[in-house]
Formats: C-alpha cells, structure tokens, sequence
C-alpha cells in the first residue's frame, strides 16, 4: 500500500512535453509517458486488440437545441483561466481525493501545504484558480438563465400570435357554417314562397304533390 508520501509524489510528476506549453509546471503528471509504456506493452501482448479508430466508436446523437451539455473547458477559458492554472486546480483536487478521511482538516492542510510548497506552487493561485472557476460556472448559469428567459418570451409572443391566428380560423369556420346554413334556409323559404305559383296552376289531382313545371296556353 502505498504510503501519503508516494501518493503526494505522484501528483507532482513533472511532464517533459506538453502540447499546450505547459512543460515547466510541476504538478502535471507525465501522461505521455505513462500513455507511451502502456501502448509499448500492448504491441508486445500476443493477443492485444488493435486499436479502435474514432470511426469506429459509436457517436452519440447529437443534443436537442438548448440541451448541449456543459462545456467547461471552455468556461474556464472565457473566465481567462490559463491551462496551466486549470492543470494544477485538478491535480490538487485529485490529491485531496486521496488523503486519508480520518485525518482532521488541520492534518489535511499540513499534508497539501508541505506538497505544494515542496514543488513551489503558490497556494494563492489555487484558492485563487478555485474561486475563479466557481465565479465562473455562476456566470455561466446566469447568462443561461437569461438566454432561457428570452427563448420562453420570444416562444410565448409566438404561442399568442398563433393561438390569436387560430382562434380566427376557428370564427371563420364557425362563420362558413352559419353562412351554409341560414343560406339553405332562405332558398327553402324562397323555394316554397315560389312554389305557391306552381301549386295554382298545378293540374287537377296534383296537388300537395312535389312541384312541377306547367306551360301556360
């Protein structure tokens, strides 16, 4: 098992190279490296699997508009959070994951302290890194918030126009039925005031039957 010293050790590993130039910083751990010996021992495993390509790998479904999740890397960023401040806030933070949960928060302190100190890392710059990401992260619900709140105005002002649009459809066909039927209405009244002539002139033993056409002499 290891002891508090090697777990503290391995958080503080320096990295050799670094494509977001980040070689300096002392608190990165050595993944290349790490990634390098890892790859060398597959090659060597007679029955390692070759690699799966990023075609390979099953893409997920693309978000709805307005459910994306969370992206942030890149509010950390627009906060102006450098990539080497990001680097050390998580490797601070999964070094506080690993002490050990008896010790009292004094014990705690003294342990990370001494680490950061030991491989000068300003302590200051991580409370510094931390409260500038929670910053941050509330700025970013707030201005999802905002944009929240003008979507469901501007979905509300198109709800009432289309609500408005269809009460009208619905009165123009309320309207098309009245119309067909005081229209059908009135040519019956005509048609029986008409129908008086006929029925006059109607020969013997026809009427009270339908109408019917009779030329005059």
């Amino acid at each position: 098992m290891k002891s508090i010293g090697d777990k503290v050790l391995s958080f503080f590993i320096v990295r050799e190279d670094d494509d977001e130039a980040v070689a300096d910083d002392p608190i990165v751990v050595d993944a290349a490296a790490v990634g390098a010996t890892a790859g060398e021992a597959k090659r060597e495993s007679p029955d390692a699997k070759p690699a799966m390509s990023r075609t390979d790998a099953v893409k997920r479904p693309a978000a709805p508009l307005g459910l994306a999740e969370p992206r942030f890397d890149e509010v950390y960023r627009d906060a102006g959070l450098s990539p080497e401040a990001r680097a050390r806030l998580t490797k601070v933070l999964e070094l506080l994951a690993t002490l050990p949960s008896e010790a009292s928060i004094e014990v705690k302190r003294t342990i990370v302290n001494a680490a950061l100190q030991a491989f000068s890392v300003p302590i200051d710059q991580i409370v510094q890194a931390a409260s500038t990401s929670i910053a941050a992260l509330d700025a970013h619900v707030a201005d999802g918030r905002a944009r929240c709140d003008e979507r469901l105005a501007a979905s509300r002002a198109r709800v009432a126009e289309l609500t408005a649009a269809i009460e009208a459809e619905q009165r123009a066909m309320t309207d098309a039925v009245i119309g067909r039927d005081r229209r059908a209405e009135a040519t019956a009244a005509e048609k029986r005031r008409l129908s008086a002539v006929l029925e006059f002139w109607a020969p013997e033993g026809d009427v009270g039957r339908a109408p019917r056409l009779v030329r005059l002499k």
